[in-house]
């Protein structure tokens, strides 16, 4: 979604239209999923119950200001990818700063890309 969010700012600033900034948050809890809707008319959707969501939603809206990269991560979150991100890359804590806010605790925000497409948006998404 952030690189996508890239593409779409260069694509915006190239036809001289105000480009977007967004913020996109990440909350790990135990949920309650429950299914709602009416079951003859088709509705019939999954609805998450819980701090996951409403803490992911707060956190995104610290993404993209006041020095703060757009993705945001709670403490939980970053505590359960970490590792794998490591075996994966050494650097990968490198790419994670952690901040305290006196609202929603300790959080880690990133900036991370897909590289090769990031390049390829720079390069003028040309084929």
């Amino acid at each position: 979604m952030n690189t996508y969010m890239g593409m779409l700012s260069k694509l915006l600033k190239d036809k001289e239209y105000p480009t977007i900034s967004v913020g996109i948050g990440m909350g790990s809890a135990q949920e309650l999923v429950v299914k709602a809707g009416r079951k003859d008319v088709g509705i019939n959707s999954k609805v998450w119950i819980g701090d996951a969501v409403t803490k992911a939603s707060n956190l995104s809206s610290l993404g993209n200001k006041n020095g703060v990269r757009p993705l945001v991560y709670s403490s939980c979150s970053y505590s359960n990818f970490i590792d794998e991100l490591v075996n994966k890359n050494e650097d990968a804590k490198s790419w994670f700063t952690e901040k305290y806010d006196s609202d929603y605790g300790t959080y880690y925000h990133a900036n991370i890309v897909i590289s090769g497409f990031d390049r390829w948006i720079a390069d003028g998404m040309k084929e």
